[in-house]
């Protein structure tokens, strides 16, 4: 309802909204990073930059620049808010910062989501080493899981001991925690069928079902 010289709110909106579409993205570069480190190697996000001196090196220069782009629209979004404050009814001091960041944060966000595309065709997931990686923990991954199965046979309380302690002495052994409650407890406990990493998805699927309808009403 009042004049926008000096109310800034819609441009400091849309540079909101500009930082957060750059930032989103930046949180699935930056996992994707993690993901693809070589001591994890989960996943393996397309075409990868390579290295000078080092012919064995891929590195994920997609999810980089998302992480890049995100935080630099991270810093621009605080110049503009610096600009709404506006002195009186206008204010030349103001606007050139304006001019100044916001076609560059328009042009960050373009840019990272044309990466995003670029990342999301191209990415490879590899099942066998995330399956690699969860046998690894030697069931520690599952211990809340396993304190709640004890549970329905015993007081919690005793259930999350017996379990600390097993925890214990599996870190200690390099034994599977579940070979260990086997033989701590008699409770009644499936523990083959709990070690499947598929029971304990959560509401995974869910998520995942209503970020794809979103998608496509979209």
């Amino acid at each position: 309802p009042m004049p926008w010289h000096s109310q800034r709110d819609g441009i400091a909106e849309f540079a909101g909204w500009l930082a957060l579409v750059t930032g989103t993205l930046g949180k699935m570069g930056r996992d994707l990073c993690l993901l693809a480190q070589t001591e994890v190697a989960e996943v393996r996000p397309g075409a990868s930059g390579g290295s000078s001196t080092m012919p064995q090196k891929s590195n994920p220069v997609g999810p980089e620049t998302l992480v890049a782009l995100a935080r630099f629209n991270a810093g621009l979004v605080g110049q503009i808010q610096q600009a709404m404050l506006h002195e009186h009814e206008r204010d030349g001091s103001a606007w050139p910062v304006e001019w100044l960041a916001l076609p560059q944060m328009a042009v960050a966000a373009g840019a990272a989501l044309s990466h995003a595309l670029a990342v999301a065709g191209s990415l490879a997931v590899d099942k066998a080493r995330m399956a690699g990686q969860f046998e690894a923990s030697h069931g520690l991954l599952l211990a809340e899981a396993a304190s709640f199965a004890l549970a329905a046979h015993m007081p919690r309380p005793e259930a999350q001991a017996l379990v600390k302690e097993a925890a214990a002495k599996a870190t200690a052994t390099g034994r599977h925690l579940f070979e260990l409650l086997a033989e701590m407890s008699e409770a009644p406990v499936d523990w083959r069928a709990l070690r499947d990493p598929a029971r304990h998805l959560g509401a995974a699927d869910a998520f995942i079902d209503r970020v794809l309808a979103g998608a496509r009403k979209s």
